[in-house]
Protein backbone atom coordinates (compact mmCIF):
# COMPACT_ATOMS: atom_id res chain seq x y z
CA UNK A 1 0.00 0.00 0.00
CA UNK A 2 0.97 3.54 -0.32
CA UNK A 3 -0.39 6.74 0.98
CA UNK A 4 -2.14 9.33 -0.80
CA UNK A 5 -5.57 11.18 -1.38
CA UNK A 6 -8.36 8.88 -2.41
CA UNK A 7 -9.40 10.19 -5.62
CA UNK A 8 -13.16 9.68 -4.52
CA UNK A 9 -13.99 11.11 -1.42
CA UNK A 10 -10.42 12.96 -0.84
CA UNK A 11 -9.57 11.53 2.52
CA UNK A 12 -5.58 11.24 3.02
CA UNK A 13 -4.50 7.77 4.04
CA UNK A 14 -3.45 4.68 3.13
CA UNK A 15 -4.78 3.80 -0.22
CA UNK A 16 -5.57 0.59 -1.86
CA UNK A 17 -5.77 -1.23 -5.30
CA UNK A 18 -9.23 -0.93 -7.32
CA UNK A 19 -9.22 -3.79 -10.02
CA UNK A 20 -11.26 -3.04 -12.77
CA UNK A 21 -13.10 -5.30 -14.34
CA UNK A 22 -13.77 -6.62 -10.46
CA UNK A 23 -12.01 -9.84 -9.95
CA UNK A 24 -15.24 -11.91 -9.67
CA UNK A 25 -16.38 -11.74 -13.22
CA UNK A 26 -16.14 -14.78 -14.52
CA UNK A 27 -13.71 -14.90 -17.62
CA UNK A 28 -15.17 -15.92 -20.64
CA UNK A 29 -14.42 -18.70 -22.69
CA UNK A 30 -13.51 -18.97 -26.59
CA UNK A 31 -16.75 -20.88 -27.69
CA UNK A 32 -18.54 -18.51 -25.89
CA UNK A 33 -17.01 -15.61 -26.94
CA UNK A 34 -17.18 -16.84 -30.85
CA UNK A 35 -20.72 -17.50 -30.57
CA UNK A 36 -21.97 -14.36 -28.80
CA UNK A 37 -19.90 -12.25 -31.10
CA UNK A 38 -21.35 -14.06 -34.32
CA UNK A 39 -24.71 -13.62 -33.40
CA UNK A 40 -24.59 -9.94 -32.26
CA UNK A 41 -22.47 -8.30 -35.21
CA UNK A 42 -20.46 -9.56 -38.54
CA UNK A 43 -17.39 -7.45 -37.20
CA UNK A 44 -16.95 -9.82 -34.41
CA UNK A 45 -17.09 -13.14 -36.06
CA UNK A 46 -13.73 -13.85 -36.56
CA UNK A 47 -13.07 -12.95 -32.82
CA UNK A 48 -10.72 -15.49 -30.75
CA UNK A 49 -11.43 -16.14 -27.10
CA UNK A 50 -8.56 -15.70 -24.12
CA UNK A 51 -6.14 -18.48 -24.29
CA UNK A 52 -5.55 -17.35 -20.57
CA UNK A 53 -7.63 -16.58 -17.90
CA UNK A 54 -8.32 -12.49 -18.26
CA UNK A 55 -6.66 -10.17 -15.67
CA UNK A 56 -7.99 -7.17 -13.87
CA UNK A 57 -5.76 -3.80 -14.31
CA UNK A 58 -5.66 -1.90 -10.64
CA UNK A 59 -5.40 1.53 -9.77
CA UNK A 60 -4.06 2.34 -6.45
CA UNK A 61 -5.99 5.05 -5.68
CA UNK A 62 -9.15 4.30 -3.55
CA UNK A 63 -8.81 4.36 -0.16
CA UNK A 64 -10.55 1.74 2.37
CA UNK A 65 -13.92 3.27 2.93
CA UNK A 66 -14.54 4.00 -1.22
CA UNK A 67 -12.68 0.59 -2.36
CA UNK A 68 -13.64 -1.91 0.49
CA UNK A 69 -17.04 -0.56 2.34
CA UNK A 70 -18.06 1.13 -0.19
CA UNK A 71 -17.64 -0.47 -3.79
CA UNK A 72 -16.24 -3.76 -2.84
CA UNK A 73 -18.87 -5.06 -0.29
CA UNK A 74 -21.87 -2.19 -1.59
CA UNK A 75 -21.63 -2.30 -5.11
CA UNK A 76 -19.25 -4.78 -6.69
CA UNK A 77 -21.19 -7.66 -5.65
CA UNK A 78 -24.39 -6.53 -7.71
CA UNK A 79 -22.45 -5.79 -11.14
CA UNK A 80 -20.42 -9.05 -10.66
CA UNK A 81 -24.07 -10.76 -9.78
CA UNK A 82 -25.66 -9.10 -13.44
CA UNK A 83 -22.35 -9.72 -15.66
CA UNK A 84 -22.25 -13.38 -14.58
CA UNK A 85 -25.98 -13.64 -15.48
CA UNK A 86 -25.69 -12.51 -18.49
CA UNK A 87 -22.84 -14.47 -19.46
CA UNK A 88 -24.83 -17.35 -17.80
CA UNK A 89 -27.67 -17.10 -19.67
CA UNK A 90 -25.60 -17.00 -22.80
CA UNK A 91 -24.03 -19.97 -22.37
CA UNK A 92 -27.78 -21.89 -21.16
CA UNK A 93 -29.01 -20.28 -24.67
CA UNK A 94 -26.12 -21.59 -26.75
CA UNK A 95 -25.51 -25.20 -25.04
CA UNK A 96 -28.90 -26.50 -25.84
CA UNK A 97 -28.81 -24.42 -29.43
CA UNK A 98 -31.40 -22.47 -28.53
CA UNK A 99 -32.11 -19.30 -30.56
CA UNK A 100 -31.19 -16.27 -29.02
CA UNK A 101 -33.90 -13.49 -29.26
CA UNK A 102 -33.68 -9.53 -29.36
CA UNK A 103 -33.19 -8.79 -26.28
CA UNK A 104 -32.25 -10.59 -23.03
CA UNK A 105 -33.22 -10.00 -19.58
CA UNK A 106 -31.47 -10.37 -16.61
CA UNK A 107 -32.35 -9.57 -12.91
CA UNK A 108 -30.40 -6.46 -11.14
CA UNK A 109 -30.21 -3.52 -9.20
CA UNK A 110 -29.94 -0.55 -11.20
CA UNK A 111 -28.41 1.39 -8.77
CA UNK A 112 -26.12 -0.44 -7.46
CA UNK A 113 -24.91 -1.72 -10.75
CA UNK A 114 -24.48 1.88 -11.94
CA UNK A 115 -22.38 2.87 -8.42
CA UNK A 116 -19.95 0.08 -9.17
CA UNK A 117 -18.87 1.01 -12.77
CA UNK A 118 -19.12 4.89 -11.92
CA UNK A 119 -16.92 4.03 -8.57
CA UNK A 120 -14.37 1.90 -10.92
CA UNK A 121 -14.35 5.08 -13.88
CA UNK A 122 -13.43 7.13 -10.65
CA UNK A 123 -10.67 5.21 -9.61
CA UNK A 124 -9.17 4.99 -12.71
CA UNK A 125 -7.13 8.45 -12.64
CA UNK A 126 -3.86 8.39 -10.18
CA UNK A 127 -3.52 12.37 -10.26
CA UNK A 128 -6.24 13.15 -7.00
CA UNK A 129 -5.21 16.94 -7.37
CA UNK A 130 -6.94 16.92 -10.15
CA UNK A 131 -9.50 15.02 -9.69
CA UNK A 132 -10.44 16.76 -6.67
CA UNK A 133 -9.69 20.13 -7.61
CA UNK A 134 -10.24 21.17 -11.05
CA UNK A 135 -14.33 20.98 -11.69
CA UNK A 136 -15.67 18.48 -14.36
CA UNK A 137 -19.59 18.38 -14.54
CA UNK A 138 -19.73 14.47 -15.39
CA UNK A 139 -16.77 13.69 -13.10
CA UNK A 140 -18.45 15.40 -10.20
CA UNK A 141 -22.10 14.22 -10.92
CA UNK A 142 -20.14 11.02 -10.97
CA UNK A 143 -18.88 11.20 -7.50
CA UNK A 144 -21.73 12.70 -5.82
CA UNK A 145 -23.82 9.22 -6.83
CA UNK A 146 -21.16 7.50 -5.76
CA UNK A 147 -20.97 8.63 -2.49
CA UNK A 148 -24.30 9.76 -1.96
CA UNK A 149 -26.77 6.54 -1.69
CA UNK A 150 -29.51 7.93 0.53
CA UNK A 151 -29.34 11.26 -1.95
CA UNK A 152 -31.78 11.72 -5.25
CA UNK A 153 -29.26 10.83 -8.22
CA UNK A 154 -27.85 13.76 -9.93
CA UNK A 155 -30.83 14.28 -12.78
CA UNK A 156 -28.58 14.72 -15.60
CA UNK A 157 -26.15 11.60 -15.02
CA UNK A 158 -27.11 8.49 -17.04
CA UNK A 159 -26.36 5.07 -17.09
CA UNK A 160 -26.26 3.05 -20.55
CA UNK A 161 -25.74 -0.44 -20.64
CA UNK A 162 -25.95 -3.03 -23.73
CA UNK A 163 -23.68 -6.44 -24.73
CA UNK A 164 -20.21 -6.63 -25.41
CA UNK A 165 -19.11 -9.87 -27.37
CA UNK A 166 -15.11 -8.90 -26.90
CA UNK A 167 -12.75 -10.01 -24.58
CA UNK A 168 -10.66 -7.00 -24.69
CA UNK A 169 -11.13 -4.37 -22.10
CA UNK A 170 -11.60 -0.68 -22.74
CA UNK A 171 -12.04 2.48 -20.34
CA UNK A 172 -12.26 5.56 -21.65
CA UNK A 173 -12.81 8.85 -19.64
CA UNK A 174 -14.12 11.85 -20.98
CA UNK A 175 -14.25 11.15 -24.88
CA UNK A 176 -16.57 12.76 -27.57
CA UNK A 177 -18.04 10.77 -30.98
CA UNK A 178 -19.42 12.35 -33.26
CA UNK A 179 -19.60 12.67 -37.65
CA UNK A 180 -18.58 14.59 -40.54
CA UNK A 181 -20.89 14.98 -43.31
CA UNK A 182 -23.76 11.92 -43.97
CA UNK A 183 -25.34 10.21 -42.17
CA UNK A 184 -24.77 12.06 -39.11
CA UNK A 185 -25.39 11.53 -35.46
CA UNK A 186 -28.05 13.84 -34.20
CA UNK A 187 -25.30 15.38 -31.63
CA UNK A 188 -22.32 14.39 -30.45
CA UNK A 189 -22.18 11.36 -27.76
CA UNK A 190 -19.60 11.96 -24.88
CA UNK A 191 -18.86 10.61 -21.42
CA UNK A 192 -17.16 7.69 -19.89
CA UNK A 193 -16.74 4.08 -21.44
CA UNK A 194 -16.45 0.83 -19.61
CA UNK A 195 -16.23 -2.39 -21.48
CA UNK A 196 -15.74 -5.94 -20.73
CA UNK A 197 -17.63 -9.20 -21.88
CA UNK A 198 -20.16 -9.09 -22.08
CA UNK A 199 -21.28 -5.56 -20.81
CA UNK A 200 -20.41 -2.33 -21.79
CA UNK A 201 -21.31 0.78 -20.28
CA UNK A 202 -21.48 4.69 -20.94
CA UNK A 203 -21.95 7.51 -18.38
CA UNK A 204 -23.07 10.46 -19.60
CA UNK A 205 -24.78 13.56 -19.20
CA UNK A 206 -26.39 13.79 -22.68
CA UNK A 207 -28.99 12.51 -24.65
CA UNK A 208 -27.49 9.51 -26.51
CA UNK A 209 -28.92 8.61 -29.77
CA UNK A 210 -27.11 7.02 -32.74
CA UNK A 211 -29.27 6.19 -35.77
CA UNK A 212 -30.41 2.31 -35.85
CA UNK A 213 -28.59 1.56 -32.31
CA UNK A 214 -30.68 0.51 -29.62
CA UNK A 215 -28.82 1.23 -25.49
CA UNK A 216 -30.63 0.14 -22.40
CA UNK A 217 -30.60 2.82 -19.55
CA UNK A 218 -30.46 1.45 -15.95
CA UNK A 219 -32.35 3.02 -13.53
CA UNK A 220 -30.26 5.15 -11.46
CA UNK A 221 -33.43 5.39 -8.62
CA UNK A 222 -33.83 2.35 -8.10
CA UNK A 223 -32.55 0.39 -5.00
CA UNK A 224 -34.56 -2.95 -5.39
CA UNK A 225 -33.83 -5.73 -7.77
CA UNK A 226 -35.76 -5.43 -10.83
CA UNK A 227 -35.65 -6.85 -14.44
CA UNK A 228 -33.61 -5.47 -16.91
CA UNK A 229 -33.77 -5.78 -20.56
CA UNK A 230 -30.46 -5.43 -22.64
CA UNK A 231 -30.60 -5.38 -26.63
CA UNK A 232 -28.86 -8.34 -28.52
CA UNK A 233 -30.11 -7.39 -31.90
CA UNK A 234 -29.76 -3.64 -32.52
CA UNK A 235 -27.44 -2.75 -29.80
CA UNK A 236 -24.14 -0.92 -30.75
CA UNK A 237 -21.37 -2.52 -32.90
CA UNK A 238 -18.30 -4.41 -30.54
CA UNK A 239 -15.65 -1.67 -31.48
CA UNK A 240 -18.13 1.02 -30.83
CA UNK A 241 -17.27 4.26 -29.51
CA UNK A 242 -13.10 3.09 -29.38
CA UNK A 243 -12.98 2.15 -32.76
CA UNK A 244 -14.28 4.40 -35.63
CA UNK A 245 -16.03 3.52 -38.49
CA UNK A 246 -17.05 5.60 -41.40
CA UNK A 247 -17.73 9.25 -41.20
CA UNK A 248 -16.81 9.07 -37.37
CA UNK A 249 -14.29 10.93 -35.37
CA UNK A 250 -13.19 10.38 -31.78
CA UNK A 251 -11.68 12.79 -29.25
CA UNK A 252 -10.30 11.87 -26.27
CA UNK A 253 -9.82 14.47 -23.28
CA UNK A 254 -6.63 14.99 -21.02
CA UNK A 255 -7.16 11.84 -19.18
CA UNK A 256 -7.50 8.06 -18.85
CA UNK A 257 -8.07 5.70 -21.54
CA UNK A 258 -6.62 2.44 -21.75
CA UNK A 259 -7.12 -1.47 -23.93
CA UNK A 260 -6.05 -4.52 -22.05
CA UNK A 261 -6.51 -8.13 -23.51
CA UNK A 262 -6.29 -11.39 -22.13
CA UNK A 263 -2.43 -12.65 -22.55
CA UNK A 264 0.35 -15.45 -21.22
CA UNK A 265 1.03 -12.36 -18.69
CA UNK A 266 -2.71 -12.06 -17.75
CA UNK A 267 -3.67 -8.19 -19.07
CA UNK A 268 -2.01 -5.84 -21.02
CA UNK A 269 -2.73 -2.34 -20.48
CA UNK A 270 -1.89 0.59 -22.71
CA UNK A 271 -2.55 4.30 -21.57
CA UNK A 272 -3.40 6.60 -24.07
CA UNK A 273 -2.66 10.07 -24.79
CA UNK A 274 -5.49 12.65 -26.11
CA UNK A 275 -5.50 12.12 -29.78
CA UNK A 276 -7.75 13.07 -32.61
CA UNK A 277 -9.00 10.45 -35.30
Amino acid sequence: MKKGTCVICGEVGELTFDHVPPKGVVPPDSVLVQAFASYVSSEAADVRGPHHALSSRSFPTLCDDCNGKRLGSLYDPHLIAFANDVARWLRLRLDHDLSLPRNVTVSGNPASIARAVVGHILAADENPLRALTQPVPLRDAMRGFFLGPDLPPPPELRVLVWPYPLTQQVLLRQFAISTLGEPRYPAPVSGCLLKFFPLAFLVTRTSVEVPGVRFSSLNLGTSDPINIELPLRGSPRPGWPDRIQGNEFLVLGNDVAYVASGGSQGARARKSRPRRR
